[in-house]
Protein backbone atom coordinates (compact mmCIF):
# COMPACT_ATOMS: atom_id res chain seq x y z
CA UNK A 1 0.00 0.00 0.00
CA UNK A 2 1.20 3.46 -0.87
CA UNK A 3 1.74 6.07 1.71
CA UNK A 4 0.38 9.43 0.92
CA UNK A 5 2.67 12.23 0.38
CA UNK A 6 2.53 15.31 1.78
CA UNK A 7 0.85 17.90 -0.05
CA UNK A 8 2.50 20.61 -1.70
CA UNK A 9 1.44 24.03 -0.63
CA UNK A 10 2.48 27.39 -2.61
CA UNK A 11 0.06 30.29 -1.20
CA UNK A 12 2.05 32.46 -3.53
CA UNK A 13 0.75 30.69 -6.52
CA UNK A 14 -2.66 30.40 -4.95
CA UNK A 15 -2.82 34.24 -4.18
CA UNK A 16 -1.73 35.20 -8.25
CA UNK A 17 -4.17 32.64 -9.71
CA UNK A 18 -6.66 34.28 -7.32
CA UNK A 19 -6.05 37.60 -10.11
CA UNK A 20 -6.39 36.05 -13.00
CA UNK A 21 -10.16 35.94 -14.79
CA UNK A 22 -12.22 32.58 -14.67
CA UNK A 23 -10.69 30.38 -17.85
CA UNK A 24 -14.43 29.26 -18.98
CA UNK A 25 -15.84 33.01 -18.60
CA UNK A 26 -13.01 35.51 -18.76
CA UNK A 27 -14.96 37.11 -15.68
CA UNK A 28 -12.30 39.18 -13.68
CA UNK A 29 -10.70 38.11 -10.67
CA UNK A 30 -10.86 38.03 -7.85
CA UNK A 31 -11.95 34.67 -8.60
CA UNK A 32 -11.09 30.81 -7.19
CA UNK A 33 -8.07 29.20 -7.29
CA UNK A 34 -10.04 25.45 -8.33
CA UNK A 35 -8.41 22.37 -7.92
CA UNK A 36 -8.29 19.61 -10.05
CA UNK A 37 -9.03 16.28 -8.64
CA UNK A 38 -8.73 13.19 -11.27
CA UNK A 39 -5.98 11.83 -12.06
CA UNK A 40 -3.50 12.07 -15.01
CA UNK A 41 -0.61 9.28 -14.97
CA UNK A 42 0.85 11.33 -18.45
CA UNK A 43 1.27 14.33 -16.28
CA UNK A 44 2.52 12.34 -12.57
CA UNK A 45 -0.63 13.41 -10.90
CA UNK A 46 -2.23 10.53 -8.97
CA UNK A 47 -5.88 10.57 -7.54
CA UNK A 48 -6.89 12.67 -4.68
CA UNK A 49 -9.05 10.95 -2.67
CA UNK A 50 -12.35 12.33 -0.63
CA UNK A 51 -10.80 14.41 2.05
CA UNK A 52 -7.97 15.83 0.64
CA UNK A 53 -6.82 17.87 -1.71
CA UNK A 54 -4.30 17.84 -4.49
CA UNK A 55 -0.87 19.91 -5.20
CA UNK A 56 -1.52 23.75 -5.37
CA UNK A 57 0.27 23.35 -8.53
CA UNK A 58 -2.81 21.58 -10.13
CA UNK A 59 -4.93 24.72 -9.54
CA UNK A 60 -7.02 26.70 -12.21
CA UNK A 61 -8.88 30.10 -11.80
CA UNK A 62 -12.85 29.52 -11.83
CA UNK A 63 -15.50 32.26 -10.83
CA UNK A 64 -17.36 30.75 -8.32
CA UNK A 65 -20.80 29.96 -10.26
CA UNK A 66 -18.11 28.09 -12.29
CA UNK A 67 -16.13 26.49 -9.17
CA UNK A 68 -19.75 25.07 -7.98
CA UNK A 69 -20.36 23.43 -11.56
CA UNK A 70 -16.95 21.98 -11.69
CA UNK A 71 -17.94 20.17 -8.55
CA UNK A 72 -21.28 18.82 -8.94
CA UNK A 73 -20.49 17.16 -12.40
CA UNK A 74 -18.04 14.32 -13.82
CA UNK A 75 -15.14 16.67 -13.21
CA UNK A 76 -13.16 15.57 -17.00
CA UNK A 77 -16.50 15.71 -18.71
CA UNK A 78 -16.99 19.38 -17.32
CA UNK A 79 -13.49 20.38 -18.30
CA UNK A 80 -14.63 19.23 -21.78
CA UNK A 81 -17.70 20.68 -22.39
CA UNK A 82 -16.25 23.75 -21.30
CA UNK A 83 -14.19 23.93 -24.33
CA UNK A 84 -11.00 22.49 -22.23
CA UNK A 85 -10.67 19.06 -23.14
CA UNK A 86 -6.87 18.84 -21.00
CA UNK A 87 -6.83 21.14 -17.94
CA UNK A 88 -3.81 18.98 -16.38
CA UNK A 89 -1.88 20.78 -19.77
CA UNK A 90 -2.78 24.49 -18.69
CA UNK A 91 -2.51 23.85 -15.11
CA UNK A 92 1.04 22.88 -15.51
CA UNK A 93 1.62 25.79 -18.19
CA UNK A 94 0.09 28.11 -15.34
CA UNK A 95 2.41 26.61 -12.74
CA UNK A 96 5.33 26.77 -14.63
CA UNK A 97 4.55 30.54 -16.06
CA UNK A 98 3.96 31.76 -12.20
CA UNK A 99 5.98 34.93 -10.77
CA UNK A 100 8.97 34.14 -9.33
CA UNK A 101 9.05 31.13 -11.02
CA UNK A 102 12.70 29.84 -11.20
CA UNK A 103 14.55 27.07 -13.57
CA UNK A 104 13.57 23.82 -12.36
CA UNK A 105 16.18 22.81 -10.27
CA UNK A 106 18.64 19.73 -12.11
CA UNK A 107 20.16 17.42 -9.74
CA UNK A 108 23.59 16.72 -10.48
CA UNK A 109 24.96 12.65 -10.18
CA UNK A 110 27.31 12.37 -6.63
CA UNK A 111 29.66 10.66 -6.66
CA UNK A 112 29.67 7.57 -4.81
CA UNK A 113 31.67 7.45 -1.37
CA UNK A 114 33.84 4.47 -1.72
CA UNK A 115 35.06 2.58 1.32
CA UNK A 116 37.01 0.19 1.17
CA UNK A 117 38.08 -2.00 3.81
CA UNK A 118 40.93 -2.76 4.62
CA UNK A 119 42.43 -6.64 4.82
CA UNK A 120 42.71 -7.67 8.70
CA UNK A 121 47.01 -7.56 8.63
CA UNK A 122 46.92 -3.96 7.76
CA UNK A 123 43.91 -2.36 10.13
CA UNK A 124 44.96 -0.75 13.06
CA UNK A 125 44.33 -2.67 16.50
CA UNK A 126 41.90 -1.60 19.34
CA UNK A 127 43.97 -0.60 22.09
CA UNK A 128 42.97 -1.48 25.70
CA UNK A 129 40.80 -3.84 24.75
CA UNK A 130 41.33 -7.17 22.76
CA UNK A 131 37.81 -8.77 22.76
CA UNK A 132 34.43 -7.75 24.00
CA UNK A 133 33.74 -8.82 27.40
CA UNK A 134 30.41 -9.52 29.15
CA UNK A 135 30.17 -8.29 32.37
CA UNK A 136 28.05 -11.37 33.81
CA UNK A 137 25.92 -11.64 36.56
CA UNK A 138 27.48 -9.98 40.14
CA UNK A 139 26.32 -11.74 42.89
CA UNK A 140 27.66 -9.17 45.21
CA UNK A 141 25.54 -6.64 43.54
CA UNK A 142 22.16 -8.86 44.07
CA UNK A 143 19.27 -8.83 46.58
CA UNK A 144 16.30 -11.09 47.31
CA UNK A 145 13.26 -10.37 46.94
CA UNK A 146 10.18 -12.93 47.34
CA UNK A 147 12.80 -15.53 46.99
CA UNK A 148 14.37 -15.33 43.79
CA UNK A 149 17.36 -13.14 43.22
CA UNK A 150 17.51 -9.59 41.80
CA UNK A 151 20.23 -7.99 39.83
CA UNK A 152 20.31 -4.41 41.55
Amino acid sequence: MNQRQPRQEDPAFLAYVRTLPCLVCARPGPNDPAHIRSAAPLYGKRYTGKGEKPDDKWVLPLCRPHHNAQHRESELGWWAGMGIPDPFAVAEALYAARPGASKPRVERPRKPKLRTRLPPEQRRPIVGRTEIQSPGFDKSRSRKMNGKVVAR
